[in-house]
């Protein structure tokens, strides 16, 4: 994770947006299709569990900018 911070430190400035694409894409989150579950249930599990993983994702890199590098993320 602290990798993550460290390039939204060097490559964004204060208030420039970070993409969601991107920083899914960054912390390694795929996009889901639906082929590969066949099941509309199953898929929508993994749905809502992938994005529970990733709104955990954008809390700790939340924290740790806020506790190492004095910065603030917000998650839109």
């Amino acid at each position: 994770m602290r990798e993550v911070v460290e390039d939204i430190i060097n490559h964004y400035s204060d208030g420039q947006l970070i993409t969601h694409d991107w920083l899914k894409k960054r912390c390694g989150i795929e996009p889901l299709r639906y082929e590969d579950y066949g099941d509309v249930s199953k898929f929508i599990e993994s749905y809502q569990m992938q994005q529970f993983q990733y709104m955990t994702i954008t809390e700790n890199i939340g924290n740790l900018m806020l506790k190492d590098y004095n910065s603030y993320f917000k998650n839109v």
